[in-house]
């Protein structure tokens, strides 16, 4: 495991699956910003220090589109983000086979 603690964020889709996006800071003072589906943030790249006002507004940008802040997490070498110890726990990823509820729009007035 990694001891970078990483900001995840997450986006989840109308139909439950969602996607997490992590933005970290190493030891060496570098940024890492790690993504992928849910669970599984495999994809990674680094930035030098000098880019961290770009990172945050990338990151007000997610927040924009609709993520929304995980809490802090460590991510193992698998891509498995780990809730920081004396953290509260992550809210859980929602069920992507779980069946979404219709919404009978045919009582609104569209006037």
């Amino acid at each position: 495991m990694s001891a970078t603690v990483y900001a995840l964020y997450r986006y989840t889709f109308p139909d439950g699956h969602a996607k997490e996006w992590a933005l970290g800071e190493r030891a060496d003072g570098t940024l890492e910003v790690r993504w992928g589906h849910a669970g599984r943030l495999v994809q990674r790249e680094q930035y030098p220090a000098a880019r961290r006002t770009d990172l945050a507004h990338r990151v007000a940008a997610k927040l924009r589109k609709g993520y929304v802040a995980a809490g802090p997490v460590h991510i193992d070498a698998a891509g498995r983000p780990m809730a920081v110890v004396g953290t509260p726990p992550r809210p859980p990823v929602a069920n992507p086979r779980a069946p979404v509820p219709r919404i009978d729009l045919s009582a609104l007035d569209t006037g």
